[in-house]
């Protein structure tokens, strides 16, 4: 019975991943005409979030006795997060954010011991599914935009599908594209899925291309220039060689839909700032940074830079900086600290990953992650943080050996744990929206543009500022 509870827990953890998966990325054609599209795959996230602390929070119990000083720093982190939130507003749900990256860290430590521990057939029902979702997605978009294009009407913006904005689309289909021979490596190369790929890379980095976000192309070249360290190993030339066969084949369809559209008449190339403009970016940089050094023990709460006067967007477009105003320089220097201990893990152990076809698209995604969040806000997008996640578990599945091994009692305290964090958070996200009215618009979202201080007086919570 034991263990018959054990591995339907471990395939149960696969498969919520699955569904986050498919509920994410095809939210476009099931979203509810009157709720905006953002709003509703952040809805989505919130139940499959819950779900899967629930069915994580066993093996994140086990991996915490097992390095104890990593869960503390970890817990003080969030502690001091917390405590800033409080002093900014008072108790809230404002720490709502808090909680979410909370949330996100169990699941990651979930799906970790989820899939080393799981047989080939999971796996590969997982990979598949997420490749499934990955290839409809992209199908959907490519026949919106072609009609659009043949109706003589094109915009990159009708690339974004589900996204806010084109760097945050650009993030996604990044880390998408790197993911991608990860997937096909629980097949074992075979000819069927191997085909997929090479269908489904080329058409993602086309769309990459005609978004154009600098961010996206800098982080791609920064995973180019460092597993060209290692090209000489076989899957690192091997993955190498995929890279470049789908950034020359996703250029030759660039080329191609240029002359569609001069010749098709449609003009789509118009742009108001130039390919050397910050964008903005360093007026969003300097006022984090000078309120950070404003209030440096605590920051100015969660959800704090969107309340800046004079300031529309809700993020710094930098995620360190972000982080700095609002929650000031001890949380982060202990978050990079630990950020810091698995950079020097995985350079330890990169001969385990240069051997392991699945590693190798985890790290990548990982690298392209860390640098594009530093010109956009990547942790805040749903389907990128859910594919950060199968990241991870492909990079830990070099380490098969130190993965967390559950018992029936532990599964089930665990379980326990997982529901009461998951219910507060979901009290949490309940009373963010019941405070929302009419005149809010397109501000109630969750750390990304929250308008904080616009609709957070008008809900009775006082709003402070040091």
């Amino acid at each position: 019975m034991s263990g018959a509870l054990l591995s339907r827990w471990k395939s149960a953890t696969l498969l919520m991943s699955v569904a986050a998966a498919l509920l994410i990325m095809l939210q476009p054609w099931f979203r509810p005409a009157a709720l905006q599209a953002f709003d509703f795959q952040r809805w989505v996230e919130v139940i499959c979030l819950i779900a899967l602390c629930v069915l994580s929070s066993p093996y994140a119990l086990v991996r915490s006795r097992q390095t104890p000083l990593i869960f503390l720093l970890l817990l003080i982190s969030m502690t001091l997060a917390i405590l800033s939130a409080w002093i900014a507003y008072g108790a809230s749900f404002l720490s709502i954010s808090v909680f979410r990256a909370f949330l996100y860290a169990i699941a990651m430590v979930g799906l970790i011991g989820a899939w080393s521990q799981s047989p080939v057939l999971v796996r590969r029902v997982f990979s598949g599914s997420i490749l499934i979702s990955i290839a409809l997605y992209l199908t959907y978009t490519m026949l919106g935009a072609a009609a659009l294009v043949m109706s003589g009407v094109f915009d990159r913006t009708f690339l974004v599908s589900g996204f806010s904005n084109v760097n945050h689309a650009a993030g996604f289909l990044l880390v998408t594209l790197l993911i991608l021979p990860g997937l096909a490596a629980s097949f074992d190369r075979t000819r069927v899925v191997q085909l997929l790929i090479y269908v489904l890379s080329p058409i993602t980095a086309f769309f990459l291309l005609v978004i154009g976000s600098r961010g996206a192309m800098l982080a791609g070249l920064f995973v180019a220039g460092v597993l060209c360290l290692f090209r000489h190993q076989r899957e690192v030339g091997l993955y190498l060689r995929w890279l470049l066969f789908t950034i020359a084949t996703g250029i030759i369809l660039y080329i191609f839909f240029r002359i569609i559209l001069v010749l098709t008449g449609v003009d789509v190339f118009r742009s108001s700032k130039a390919l050397v403009s910050d964008s903005g970016r360093l007026e969003l940089y300097l006022r984090a940074w000078e309120g950070a050094l404003a209030s440096p023990w605590l920051g100015h709460g969660p959800l704090s830079y969107a309340a800046i006067p004079g300031v529309v967007l809700g993020h710094a477009h930098n995620v360190l900086l972000t982080a700095l105003y609002e929650d000031g320089f001890p949380c982060v220097l202990l978050l990079s600290g630990l950020v810091g201990y698995v950079v020097w893990v995985l350079w330890k152990g990169r001969l385990r990953i240069i051997n392991s076809p699945a590693a190798i698209s985890g790290v990548s995604v990982l690298m392209a992650f860390t640098v594009h969040s530093q010109f956009s806000g990547l942790p805040m997008i749903p389907t990128t943080m859910l594919i950060v996640t199968v990241a991870l578990a492909f990079v830990a599945s070099a380490w098969p050996s130190r993965t967390p091994s559950l018992s029936r009692t532990g599964t089930l305290a665990g379980g326990l744990v997982g529901l009461m964090l998951g219910g507060c958070y979901l009290l949490m996200a309940i009373s963010y929206w019941q405070a929302i009215d009419g005149t809010v618009h397109q501000k109630p979202r969750f750390w990304l543009q929250g308008g904080t201080e616009t609709w957070v007086e008008s809900s009775g919570i006082q709003f402070k500022t040091r």
